[in-house]
């Protein structure tokens, strides 16, 4: 029988195992978010050197 069925709810093993799991998530989109954010940044930064220098070679 589930031990969810059994006591009425989640024991304290399947609660772990899901925090755990949802914890590890959040950290993969998290750092997900900051290299994305990171490569948008760098992005900006790239175009705005190459804007400035073909306006001095002008």
């Amino acid at each position: 029988m589930d031990a969810c069925i059994a006591n009425g709810g989640p024991s304290g093993w399947a609660r772990f195992v899901r925090q755990f799991q949802q914890t590890v998530l959040v950290s993969i989109y998290a750092g997900l978010a900051q290299l994305v954010e990171q490569l948008i940044c760098n992005q900006q930064v790239i175009s705005s050197s190459l804007i400035a220098g073909s306006i001095e070679n002008q």
